[in-house]
């Protein structure tokens, strides 16, 4: 999906809206939240998540609302949105580059012993593996998972990340950004500011429906079972 700094989504520019479906995609959305990340009113945010809703971005989550506070989770139509590029169409040449880069800087990662986590799983999907010339963007989906079974040294490793953060004047608006920041600071780096690449969760290729996928890393017989809706190719 290609979206374009013009466009508007329920009176919102697109890119800005796609960017909390990006952050929040696998976590819960509420008023506060909104009122938080847009810089609105209690009954402004009221007004974008009822819009949203109304669009099918953003679906009812019945498993953290409460009886004074409703709670969103984004919906399939979302996550596409969450997917969507704003970039320029790039070559056949620049992407295969792009991506060579990238399987470049998992191997960084997986051959350190400071990082917590390790890339487990890279699928690629999306443009580049049709026949076309001009393409719109690098689709990847990775999976995480912990690079060691310790507990203790797992804990260590995380600590020695956050300290690194704290060095270099990095602030956490919540305990769960820094909790996250592990993980999100292994996302920046595969990523390296990139915009011809965009970086999914495992999750998101697994709830799209007849998604066509290459796998470039991991087991292909468990990611191929994960995603009984893809075909291989």
């Amino acid at each position: 999906m290609k979206i374009s700094k013009e466009q508007l989504v329920v009176g919102y520019p697109s890119i800005q809206v796609r960017n909390i479906l990006r952050r929040f995609r696998s976590a819960v959305i509420s008023v506060p939240t909104i009122q938080e990340v847009l810089n609105l009113s209690s009954v402004e945010a009221e007004d974008f998540l009822r819009r949203m809703v109304k669009l099918g971005l953003l679906e009812p989550s019945e498993h953290f609302s409460k009886k004074d506070r409703a709670a969103y989770e984004v919906s399939t139509p979302g996550l596409a949105l969450a997917s969507a590029s704003a970039a320029k169409p790039i070559t056949r040449e620049t992407a295969s580059r792009v991506l060579r880069e990238f399987m470049d800087r998992v191997q960084v990662i997986n051959a350190s012993d400071e990082y917590p986590y390790k890339v487990e799983s890279v699928v690629l999907f999306g443009s580049m593996l049709s026949d076309k010339e001009r393409l719109g963007d690098v689709d990847l989906a990775v999976e995480l998972l912990p690079a060691t079974t310790n507990r203790l040294e797992f804990d260590m490793r995380c600590n020695f990340r956050y300290c690194l953060a704290a060095m270099d004047l990095r602030r956490f608006r919540s305990e769960f950004d820094r909790m996250s920041w592990p993980m999100v600071e292994i996302h920046r780096f595969l990523k390296s500011r990139s915009r011809c690449l965009t970086l999914h969760n495992l999750s998101d290729l697994m709830g799209m429906n007849e998604v066509h996928y290459r796998i470039l890393l991991g087991d292909s017989n468990r990611l191929s079972a994960m995603m009984p809706a893809g075909r291989s190719v």
